[in-house]
């Protein structure tokens, strides 16, 4: 497994745990559950490559679950959903009813559900924790269906397994038994020819959002965009980030983030629509985290911040883009700077969490089917203007076959995986 995968697996934990899945006190157990899943929906990992990540019900065997109750009282579990349901979306929980549709009714998408589910979890630590792979695969259309879903989950936990072994049977258990029926694939890069170009416009009073890395690139960028005669606003992070930013074009709206709150990123947002329009397009341009040279992993705090940022805008932006969408174009691109290669070069040191915005931009590529998503990374030694070439040329790219590709000097590259080994 490479070090993009692995730094995929802690990121999304780590991000779902932060947007609601869990916290202080979150098991080993219910951190595993997580990691399984988030290989499966994220990074630059293929679904095949779920390799040395054990099955929820061998990992059962090896480790005692936690107590859990025989059952849950349905009428205070309902109680406790409206209220978490209300704290997440803002309605009044009195306006709340159980047979409400969450997406038709309430506007809670997938990600919206995982934050719900997972400050339940905070309200009941001792209840089962529920998979996201099998939260993938139940349909809970009604906030019934999850009162539902959670009584059902707690009832089968409760109940003995008689195919449970004994504690002296499990610690016999071979490597084998453990790894049986997961398939293990090599993860390789594949060169791409250069990308079709189709120059794409925004609809009409619609603007693109572009975060600020605080380097050359984005200025550059900006005023590209500019050219082609898109109305951008400049979000910038709170100053820490970067202390001495490059200077946008005066013609260019920026917007300062003062903080590292979600209201606050929220009430900017709103004011980049009330001035520009409504958003058509996002960029995010993620600074470089350059790793340590001796060879060890950092996470720097900083860049967990920005990610975790880039997940509230996403949840912000859905109905922005997803109504551009369908109007003409709608955009979400992110642009790290790892190394180029996705993590696979071992030629430069990098931080791994910037493989989190892969995961990210995959997972809504299948959410918001009308819009255009698109993952890149660049090799932090191609300069601004080669920089922002490629990523006019992936804006422009009309195929949606490649979600995820990398830049370096030798060429353009997206990941493959080779037959089962």
């Amino acid at each position: 497994m490479s070090l993009t995968t692995s730094s995929n697996v802690w990121l999304n934990c780590s991000v779902f745990r932060e947007l609601g899945t869990g916290g202080e006190g979150t098991s080993s157990d219910a951190v595993s559950d997580r990691a399984t899943a988030a290989i499966a929906l994220s990074g630059t990992c293929s679904g095949k490559a779920i390799a040395a990540v054990l099955p929820s019900d061998t990992a059962s065997k090896l480790v005692p679950p936690p107590p859990v109750p025989s059952s849950l009282d349905t009428e205070q579990l309902s109680q406790t959903l409206l209220e978490v349901v209300s704290d997440k979306t803002g309605y009044p929980a009195e306006m709340l009813e159980t047979d409400m549709d969450m997406e038709a009714d309430l506007g809670i998408d997938s990600i919206k559900r995982v934050e719900i589910l997972g400050a339940l979890q905070e309200r009941y630590p001792d209840m089962p924790q529920p998979s996201l792979e099998e939260l993938a695969e139940t349909e809970m259309r009604t906030l019934g269906d999850v009162v539902q879903y959670m009584q059902s989950l707690a009832s089968s936990e409760a109940a003995p397994s008689k195919e449970a072994p004994s504690d002296a049977s499990a610690s016999h258990l071979e490597a084998s038994d453990i790894t049986a029926g997961i398939p293990r694939v090599a993860i390789d890069l594949k060169f791409l020819p250069p990308p079709d170009r189709l120059e794409f416009g925004l609809p009409d009073n619609h603007c693109c959002v572009v975060t600020d890395d605080g380097s050359p690139t984005t200025s550059l960028l900006v005023r590209t965009l500019s050219d082609r005669g898109w109305t951008v606003a400049v979000l910038r992070f709170p100053q820490s980030t970067r202390p001495n930013p490059v200077p946008i074009p005066d013609a260019i709206r920026s917007f300062q983030l003062e903080n590292w709150s979600e209201e606050h990123l929220q009430e900017q947002l709103t004011a980049i629509a009330s001035t520009c329009g409504p958003c058509a397009a996002f960029i995010h341009l993620n600074p470089v985290f350059s790793g340590d040279s001796n060879g060890s992993v950092s996470f720097p705090q900083t860049e967990a911040a920005i990610l975790k940022h880039v997940f509230f805008i996403a949840k912000h932006l859905k109905s922005s883009l997803n109504d551009a969408a369908q109007l003409s174009h709608g955009c979400f691109m992110t642009v790290a700077r790892l190394d180029g290669e996705f993590g696979m070069g071992q030629t430069l040191p990098f931080s791994p969490i910037g493989a989190g915005l892969f995961g990210l931009t995959k997972c809504l590529n299948y959410e918001w089917k009308p819009v255009f998503c698109r993952a890149i990374d660049l090799s932090p030694k191609l300069d601004a203007e080669q920089a922002v070439q490629h990523i006019i040329d992936e804006l422009d790219d009309p195929s949606r076959l490649v979600v995820e590709v990398g830049y370096t000097s030798h060429g353009r590259t997206t990941l493959t995986d080779d037959p089962p080994i």
